[in-house]
């Protein structure tokens, strides 16, 4: 197999208006995890076929670990608006990032858009996780001595001289 790619490689270098060649590349590199090399070889078919919304996808996973993997899903989803994995996918990197709100948005536009049983279910856990985190989040922003309201009365203070009835019963019996 990795005589195989060395030959695609090469047919690549010679003929990069070729976009099939080098997809394949992208996908056999992405099925590897080199995403070294799915980054070169998607690059090059980009600058060749740059409305690809598979290819756009693919490479947004090879960029996960910066920041223009939510870039390269955005393309993905203007080429194909309707289609939930790309939504999915850009709620999972931005609940990565820390954006628990963008998050929640597109996890709930996917699960509008949900073709299958495994996209619903997918969208719904993103929805929870996204909801949980943006708690969580808002939650830290009010800082650690702020207390949530629960429309309960809080215990009556304390006064000098003064004890709860149970106590003095307890103390004289």
């Amino acid at each position: 197999m990795d005589e195989y790619l060395q030959e695609t490689e090469h047919y690549v270098m010679l003929e990069q208006m070729q976009v099939g060649p080098l997809k394949e590349l992208v996908d056999e590199y992405a099925k590897r995890g080199t995403w070294a090399k799915v980054r070169t070889y998607g690059e090059m078919a980009l600058e060749i076929f740059p409305s690809d919304a598979d290819l756009l996808m693919t490479l947004g996973k090879a960029y996960l670990g910066t920041g223009e993997s939510a870039g390269l899903i955005r393309r993905a989803i203007v080429i194909e608006p309707n289609d939930a994995r790309h939504r999915l996918r850009l709620a999972g990197v931005l609940l990565r990032q820390g954006k628990a709100a963008e998050a929640r948005i597109e996890a709930q536009a996917a699960l509008t858009l949900a073709d299958t049983d495994e996209e619903r279910r997918d969208a719904e856990r993103l929805v929870e996780s996204a909801t949980k985190a943006a708690a969580t989040a808002a939650a830290l922003a009010r800082g650690p001595g702020a207390r949530r309201r629960t429309g309960r009365r809080s215990p009556r203070p304390a006064r000098a001289g003064w004890a709860p009835a149970w106590s003095i019963a307890a103390a004289t019996a």
